[in-house]
């Protein structure tokens, strides 16, 4: 599945900052927003972990793989930072409905980053999640860098896109593919996920 290119996260009080990748359309009418800069830009540094939320079967594995990631991120070289659930979508025709993680390192040390990289490398390919890091250039401007598997079989840092504020859209993102992520079609449906 594709990279999301929206985000809503979820900061401390349920209050939900929206945010946009690369060229995603509708920031063009979003005001800067302070709060993305001091949670995403230094110091410290800030990474992404979206999980496919998957669908059919499918959804039940990913849940699994969400929690499993919430607890590792609680814990070992994760311990000192700041956990806020993230809500990817916008990554294909679908919505790409993704679910993960903006873990905020306030000291910004390496460490983080390599015990990233090695829980990424330790998912299996199908469910591996994306890994983003912020950055922020000489002038303030805010960047998500992919993580990005070699053939090698390590992670390697890929493209960057630019980070903007978005304007809160009308309905929560995960509405449009509510019925096809929460609702089953008939009871065989429901009874397969149970089952797993």
């Amino acid at each position: 599945m594709a990279p999301p290119c929206r985000f809503a996260l979820e900061l401390p009080g349920c209050a939900l900052l929206h945010f946009a990748v690369g060229g995603a359309g509708g920031a063009d009418g979003a005001r800067p927003d302070a709060r993305l800069a001091a949670l995403l830009g230094p110091p410290g540094r800030s990474f992404s972990l979206c999980v496919s939320a998957g669908a059919g079967g499918a959804r039940v594995r990913a849940a699994r793989l969400h929690q499993r990631l919430r607890g590792r991120l609680q814990r070992g070289p994760f311990r000192g930072c700041q956990l806020c659930p993230l809500l990817g979508y916008g990554g294909g025709p679908d919505g790409g409905l993704q679910r993960g993680f903006l873990l905020r390192d306030p000291h910004g040390g390496p460490d983080t980053r390599r015990a990233l990289l090695e829980l990424v490398g330790a998912c299996p390919e199908p469910e591996r999640p994306h890994l983003g890091e912020f950055e922020a250039d000489a002038r303030g401007a805010l960047w998500l860098r992919l993580w990005a598997l070699r053939d090698s079989g390590r992670q390697h840092p890929g493209e960057r896109a630019r980070v903007l504020p978005l304007p809160e859209p009308p309905l929560h993102p995960a509405m449009p593919t509510l019925h096809s992520y929460m609702v089953f079609s008939d009871r065989d449906a429901a009874r397969t996920v149970l089952q797993e």
